[in-house]
């Protein structure tokens, strides 16, 4: 089944993995929102790009290509985490089974152990493996609207009821963001008919809603999903891609940006932890602190990324 690119999209991935490092560096504040878009744009380009062609075991086949970077960012953050010198070794031997296993985001008290970053990781593997009859049952959808607002509804009952603590990294709440996502890909393959003209409008709105909703997030907390409703128009828009600000996230160095971002984002809270300890004056003004450990991570993490890409690609080629 042959697929049209999306190119945009790939824009909205870099944009979103920029977002989580401003937010890990200290410098973007209230900053965990893009992690919602991840969820909702993989549930979106799994049903998009699979959606006639799903297997049982399509969602872990795409699994096991990530997880030697897993496992070599498990080995690294050995290094930097230094287990040894904060936890008893059988605290230490069991977050090391749940990471390998990639089972941690089901036992919150080491979710965010060794590499933190791998949570994301592990509700990925959940969803991957009940990706199939996701796809089924989204294929069954009729009419893709209803479902989609009645998705947004049920992830902001829970957001309520809830709060975010629980919620962030829990598998089972993150089912509803990567299903929402499979609804919108429904029903952008079904209604793609916007106007150049309602696309500007449309891309326009999203900075001021975007600003708003980042606003109000200081004043009332952010839940992780407060930002669904946003994020489903801004996968649509996006996936359309008509609009200026479309053809600006279309151009060729976001997909190649785009090609590295789990990379960059498995390996950037590593490599910022290291010049946190580099850098551990707290005498130093905050704002130029933030500064001199996020530039040289963000350094580090792109030329990683880089060669780890580069890597792989030589591997398949000599293969």
């Amino acid at each position: 089944m042959k697929v049209k690119n999306l190119p945009a999209l790939d824009g909205v991935r870099v944009l979103a993995t920029i977002g989580i490092f401003l937010f890990h560096s200290g410098i973007l504040l209230n900053g965990t929102f893009p992690v919602t878009l991840f969820f909702m744009l993989s549930g979106f380009m799994m049903y998009y790009t699979k959606r006639e062609v799903i297997l049982p075991m399509t969602g872990i086949m795409k699994i096991r290509k990530m997880y030697p970077l897993h496992l070599l960012t498990f080995l690294l953050s050995i290094i930097v985490w230094q287990p040894w010198r904060k936890y008893a070794l059988d605290y230490i031997l069991k977050a090391g089974i749940l990471h390998l296993t990639l089972l941690q985001a089901w036992f919150p008290k080491y979710t965010l152990t060794y590499n933190g970053l791998a949570w994301y990781l592990s509700v990925t593997l959940f969803l991957y493996a009940i990706s199939y009859p996701l796809v089924l049952l989204t294929r069954r959808i009729k009419k893709p609207l209803p479902i989609i607002l009645l998705s947004l509804l049920i992830i902001n009952a829970f957001n309520w009821y809830w709060g975010s603590s629980a919620l962030y990294t829990n598998p089972i709440y993150r089912v509803f963001d990567y299903f929402l996502g499979m609804t919108i890909a429904k029903y952008y393959l079904e209604n793609d008919n916007l106007t150049e003209k309602s696309a500007n409008l449309l891309e326009l709105a999203l900075i001021p809603w975007f600003l708003l909703q980042y606003g109000v997030s200081f004043v009332f907390g952010y839940t992780p999903g407060s930002y669904s409703v946003l994020f489903s128009v801004t996968l649509y828009v996006f996936a359309v891609g008509k609009g200026y600000v479309a053809k600006i996230l279309s151009l060729p160095i976001f997909h190649r940006l785009a090609r590295y971002s789990f990379e960059f984002y498995m390996i950037h809270e590593l490599a910022l932890r290291v010049f946190r300890i580099v850098f551990s004056d707290e005498t130093i003004f905050y704002p130029i602190r933030c500064a001199m450990i996020a530039v040289p991570a963000f350094v580090i993490s792109i030329i990683f990324a880089w060669m780890y890409g580069k890597l792989s690609n030589w591997k398949k080629i000599m293969r």
